[in-house]
C-alpha cells in the first residue's frame, strides 16, 4: 500500500480534497477502508468500502471513500487499514499517486449522422463504461442502415477511445415490372399485349416487342398515349390512339350548293321518309328537319303550303305504306324541289287510300321539280300517278319515274280511271322535261306520262319507256288529251282494247276555238288493240297534229305475236274527224288476220280531216294503200323525199342512208335507223 507521510500539523495534507491511495496484490472483492489518527493507538477518523477488481490493484481517492477530519496535535503517521478482517498497517511513502483520466468520443461515417452527446472527457481511469458514457443514436441516411460501431465498447475505461458509426445500403430484393398494351377506340392490336416480371433496369428493346396497331376503316394510328422509356423501372400500360383519317374538304356538290341557296330562301330541308310525312303538318313552334346533315335544326313550317327541298336520297322500302300528301279537301299548295335527289321504293298500295293517290294526292297551285323516283309501287282506284294523283294550276318539271333498283319490287302504277306514270289527271297545268319507265296498268284513260289532261294543260319534252296495259283510251304519253302535247316520244309497248295510241289514246272532244295539238311526236313502241288503233293516236278529233312519225308495229291485242282482228287502225291515227295531220311519216309493220278500215296513215278519215305531207314505207307492209305518199325503203332515207319537212329547225336525217328522218329535239338519245328488209 502506498502512503503519504505528513509532518506536525501536516500543512500539505490540510485542506486537500484528493488523497490518492494505491493497493496491490489484493484478491478481488469488497474491502473496508478505515483511516486512523497518528499514534500507536490512533483512533478511527472515518471508514468506507472499495471494490478491488480482477487485477488485484487499484487507485482510489481516499476522500471519495470516507470523509475524515485530519488532526495535527500528534506528530506521526496516519494509518489506512484496508480489510477489517485482516488488519495490516502499511507505511505511508513520500510518493504521491495521481490518477489517470480518459476521453471517449463518437464520430459518424459516410451516409449517416449521430444524435446525442458525441464527447465525454476526464473519465477516471477504470470507470465502468455504463457509468461514464451514454452512446449517441446513429441515424442512417435514406436507403441506408446502421451496421454498428467500428470498435467494441469496453467494460471499463482505461484509455482514450474514438468510436465511428458504420452505415451501408439497405439490401433490397430486386424489383420486377409488367408492361401491357391496350387499344383505344376505333382500332385493334396484333401481337403480344403483356410482358410480365421484367427485371428492374432492363433495357426496353431487350424486354418488349411493341404490338402492331391496326386502325379501323377510315381511321389512322396516331401513336401511343405515353412515350416508351429507355429502361424499365416501373409498371407501364400503353394505349394506342386512333383518329379519323383527315380528309380534305370536298368541294360542295351542285346539290349542296343549291340546297344552301334554297334554304336561305326559306325552303325546309328533307332528309328522310319521316320528314316527308311531316309535310302534311304545320309546326309553328318549330320541328326537326334535315336530320344527320349539316342543315339539321328545328324549322318553323306551314305544312302543305310551304316550300321543301330534298337534301338526301330517301329509300322508302322499309317505311310504312305511304299516305299521299294532299287531298281534294286539303291540297298541297307549296313547292317541292327534289334537288336532283331520288325517292326510292315508294309503296302506296293501301286500297283504303282516298283518291287521288301518289307521292302527292292533290296538288293545287303548286310546283314540283328536279326529282327522281325509282321503283315506285302505287295502287289506287281513280286519279293515280307515281308523282301525283291529280294536279291543278301546277307546274311539274324535270321529274323522272325510273325502273326499280330492287329485283324484288317492280316499278308499277295500278288504277282504274285517270292513271298515269307521273300524274293521273292534269288540269290547267304544265308538265315538261319528264320521263317514265314504270309500267302503267289499269282500265280507262291511262298514259305513260298523264292519264288525262284538260284544256289549257300542256305536256312537253316527255319520254315514256314503260309498258302500258288497259282497256280504253290508252296512250304511251297520255290516255285522254284535251290540251297541248309537244316534243314527246313513246318507246314502250301500248296494249288496250279501244282508243289505243302510241302517243294518245283519244285526243279531242273539244271546240274549234280550243287549241288541242300534238306536235313533234314520235312513237317507236308496238301498239296493240282491237279498234281505233294509231301509231300516234287511236282517235283524233278537233286536234291539229304535225311533225310526227311512227316506227312501231301495229297489231291486235289478242295475241302478242299471232293473229287477231283489228279495225280502224292506222300508222298515225285509227280514226279522225275535224282534224289536221301534216308532215308525218310511217315506217311500220301491220300484223292482223282480218281488218276493217286499216290504212298506212289513217284508218278512217272523216268529217273534214286533212292529211298534208304524209308518207309511208311501202316496203314494210302489205297494205297497198294509204292517204299519204308511198316511198320505198331507200327513198325513206333521202330528205328530198319528204316535201314540206323542215330539215333546218325541226327534222334531221343522217347522211349515208343510215336513218330515217328524226326529230332534232330527241336526236341526242334516239334516231330511227333504216330497216333491214327480208
Amino acid at each position: 500500500m502506498s502512503e503519504e507521510m505528513t509532518n506536525g500539523n501536516n500543512p500539505n495534507f490540510e485542506g486537500q480534497e484528493n488523497i490518492y491511495v494505491g493497493v496491490e496484490k489484493f484478491l478481488p472483492g469488497t474491502y473496508s477502508v478505515v483511516v486512523k489518527s497518528p499514534g500507536r493507538n490512533g483512533t478511527a477518523l472515518g471508514s468506507g468500502e472499495i471494490n478491488v477488481g480482477e487485477s488485484g490493484s487499484m487507485v482510489f481517492n481516499l476522500y471519495q471513500v470516507t470523509q475524515f477530519v485530519p488532526t495535527d496535535n500528534i506528530a506521526g503517521l496516519y494509518t489506512v487499514v484496508v480489510g477489517d478482517n485482516k488488519s495490516k498497517n502499511f507505511t505511508l511513502d513520500y510518493i504521491e499517486i495521481k490518477p489517470d483520466y480518459w476521453d471517449v468520443s463518437f464520430a459518424t461515417g459516410p451516409n449517416g449522422s449521430l444524435s446525442g452527446i458525441l464527447a465525454f472527457t476526464e473519465i477516471l481511469d477504470d470507470t465502468n463504461w455504463d457509468h461514464a458514457v451514454t452512446v449517441p443514436t446513429a441515424i442512417p441516411d435514406a436507403g441506408y442502415q446502421f451496421d454498428g460501431w467500428d470498435l467494441s465498447f469496453p467494460e471499463t475505461i482505461e484509455q482514450d477511445w474514438t468510436f465511428t458509426a458504420q452505415f451501408s445500403l439497405i439490401p433490397v430484393e430486386p424489383d420486377y415490372w409488367d408492361v401491357s398494351f391496350a387499344a383505344g377506340p376505333n382500332g385493334s392490336l396484333s401481337g403480344i399485349l403483356a410482358f410480365t416480371e421484367i427485371l428492374d433496369g432492363t433495357n426496353w428493346d431487350h424486354a418488349v416487342t411493341v404490338p402492331t396497331a391496326i386502325p379501323d376503316a377510315g381511321y389512322q394510328f396516331d401513336g401511343w398515349d405515353l412515350s416508351f422509356p429507355e429502361i424499365i423501372e416501373q409498371d407501364w400500360t400503353f394505349t394506342a390512339q386512333f383518329s379519323l383519317i383527315p380528309v380534305e374538304p370536298e368541294d360542295p356538290t351542285p346539290q349542296d350548293e343549291r340546297a344552301d341557296r334554297l334554304i336561305l330562301e326559306g325552303f325546309i330541308p328533307i332528309a328522310n321518309a319521316a320528314e316527308l310525312r311531316k309535310m302534311r303538318n304545320s309546326y309553328p313552334d318549330g320541328e326537326l328537319f334535315a336530320a344527320g346533315t349539316k342543315w339539321e335544326k328545328d324549322y318553323v313550317t306551314a305544312g302543305l303550303g310551304d316550300k321543301y327541298v330534298l337534301v338526301r336520297d330517301i329509300d322508302m322500302l322499309s317505311a310504312d305504306d305511304w299516305l299521299p300528301v294532299g287531298t281534294i279537301i286539303d291540297s298541297f299548295t307549296g313547292v317541292f324541289d327534289g334537288n336532283d335527289y331520288e325517292i326510292i321504293n315508294l309503296i302506296s298500295r293501301n286500297s283504303n287510300n282516298p283518291s287521288p293517290v301518289g307521292l302527292f294526292g292533290y296538288v293545287e297551285n303548286g310546283l314540283i321539280r328536279y326529282l327522281d323516283m325509282s321503283g315506285p309501287l302505287v295502287a289506287g282506284s281513280d286519279y293515280v300517278g307515281a308523282l301525283a294523283g291529280r294536279i291543278r294550276n301546277t307546274h311539274v318539271m324535270n321529274v323522272r319515274i325510273l325502273e326499280s333498283r330492287n329485283e324484288m319490287v317492280d316499278a308499277a302504277i295500278y288504277g282504274s280511271y285517270h292513271v298515269g306514270g307521273l300524274v293521273g289527271y292534269s288540269e290547267n297545268s304544265t308538265i315538261e322535261h319528264v320521263v317514265n319507265e314504270a309500267a302503267v296498268i289499269g282500265t280507262n284513260r291511262m298514259g305513260g306520262i298523264v292519264g288525262s289532261q284538260d284544256v289549257n294543260s300542256r305536256i312537253s319534252d316527255a319520254i315514256n319507256k314503260g309498258y302500258m296495259s288497259g282497256y280504253g283510251e290508252v296512250g304511251g304519253i297520255i290516255g285522254f288529251n284535251k290540251g297541248v302535247v309537244f316534243r314527246v316520244i313513246n318507246q314502250g309497248t301500248v296494249v288496250g282494247q279501244a282508243f289505243v295510241g302510241g302517243i294518245a289514246g283519244f285526243t279531242g272532244e273539244g271546240f274549234l276555238e280550243e287549241r288541242i295539238t300534238i306536235e313533234q311526236a314520235a312513237n317507236t313502241g308496238d301498239v296493240k288493240g282491237e279498234s281505233f288503233i294509231g301509231g300516234i293516236a287511236g282517235f283524233v278529233e278537233l286536234t291539229f297534229m304535225s311533225d310526227l312519225y311512227n316506227t312501231g308495229t301495229i297489231g291486235p291485242a289478242t295475241a302478242e305475236r299471232g293473229t287477231g282482228d283489228i279495225m280502224y287502225a292506222g300508222g298515225i291515227a285509227g280514226r279522225t274527224q275535224l282534224a289536221g295531220i301534216s308532215n308525218a311519216y310511217v315506217s311500220s309493220r301491220f300484223i292482223y288476220s282480218s281488218s276493217y278500215y286499216v290504212d298506212q296513215i289513217v284508218g278512217l278519215v272523216e268529217n273534214g280531216t286533212s292529211v298534208i305531207n304524209g308518207y309511208y314505207n311501202k316496203d314494210l307492209s302489205d297494205i297497198p294503200f294509204g292517204v299519204g305518199i308511198a316511198l320505198d325503203n331507200e327513198q325513206m332515207t333521202d330528205p328530198a323525199s319528204f316535201a314540206g319537212f323542215d330539215f333546218v329547225d325541226v327534222w334531221g336525217i343522217d347522211a349515208g342512208e343510215t336513218s330515217y328522218p328524226y326529230l332534232k329535239w330527241h336526236s341526242g338519245f334516239y334516231k330511227p335507223l333504216k330497216a333491214e328488209l327480208p
